[in-house]
């Protein structure tokens, strides 16, 4: 018997990560396809477009560039911003890249969360 029809699901393992940097220069995480994580392998965002929302739906930030490449940074003006809320799911640990120089920040904009604080909502308590 054959299955016609059928394609192998595709899974983020062939993907590479993509490093990612808060405005300030922290170094927050990874991101994997549409999945932003925290180092240890949390899943803690998704991004539609530019702009990344966390488990609960709220809006986190956005990509935006800086001489350096793309960072993470927060638009305050868009924090009552929501999108339907996810279970994270869980990849693999890395060692994270050190930080790097921060960048001013814009009118209207505050640094993207530390990866410490929006772990927290995923797993609960403090970390």
């Amino acid at each position: 018997m054959t299955l016609q029809g059928v394609l192998p699901v595709g899974t983020t393992s062939d993907l590479s990560p993509e490093w990612m940097w808060t405005w300030n220069g922290v170094s927050f995480g990874y991101r994997l396809g549409d999945s932003l994580f925290t180092f240890d392998g949390i899943e803690v965002g998704r991004f539609s477009g530019a702009e990344v929302y966390g488990i609960d739906g709220l809006y986190l930030g956005e990509l935006r560039s800086a001489e350096d490449g793309s960072r993470l940074i927060t638009n305050t003006y868009k924090k009552s911003r929501t999108v339907s809320d996810f279970a994270p799911t869980f990849d693999r640990a890395y060692r994270p890249p050190g930080d790097r120089v921060g960048e001013p920040l814009y009118c209207g904009h505050e640094d993207f969360p530390l990866p410490q604080n929006v772990r927290r909502m995923v797993v609960g308590g403090s970390s």
